[in-house]
């Protein structure tokens, strides 16, 4: 995999919602699904969602200053969290920005003590399924929010069950630190 040369992974604040919110209403399009205000608000009202409820919000930043990917961690409770948004443009995806993505909000999780993180995906996004597979998260069930039809599936990590796997060396390899949390 190479190196997403010239991106930076940094933290997003409420004045990068449109951006973001272009971001994951391109995906969904590209998709066959549409942006649907009632799912997907918290990515145009970070502060809320995020950014003063206990999560993290994450761009994925070209060398120009664009926004080629997001992610968030929402929290739902005192010790659980959901990750939330991470999708990528076409053009950067197989460079290993959505890993450097996923891994700023496990890394938010962790330093907020989270134990366990879920997120919702579709099976039209193999390629992510992948990733979260790799790093451990697990089937848990269908969704509770339907999206065109589709209930989604469920998937969970256990954070300590990563911090053993990571000390087995069976987690997946950091390449660098990419933010200061």
């Amino acid at each position: 995999m190479e190196e997403p040369s010239g991106i930076t992974i940094r933290r997003g604040t409420a004045a990068d919602a449109a951006a973001a919110g272009g971001v994951v209403a391109d995906v969904l399009l590209e998709h066959g699904l549409g942006f649907d205000p009632a799912l997907d608000a918290d990515i145009l009202t970070p502060r809320a969602h995020y950014l003063t409820a206990g999560g993290a919000f994450f761009l994925a930043v070209d060398a120009d200053g664009g926004v080629v990917g997001t992610a968030a961690l929402m929290r739902t409770g005192a010790a659980t969290g959901e990750l939330r948004k991470l999708f990528l443009l076409p053009h950067v995806r197989g460079r290993g920005v959505g890993r450097l993505l996923l891994d700023a909000v496990l890394d938010a999780a962790r330093a907020r003590a989270l134990r366990r993180v879920t997120l919702t995906t579709r099976e039209r996004y193999g390629v992510a399924m992948r990733l979260y597979e790799r790093y451990r998260f697990r089937y848990v069930g269908g969704a509770h929010q339907w999206r065109a039809g589709d209930p989604g599936l469920t998937y969970a990590l256990d954070l300590d069950v990563l911090a053993a796997a990571a000390c087995s060396g069976l987690a997946p390899r950091r390449r660098a630190e990419v933010v200061r949390l």
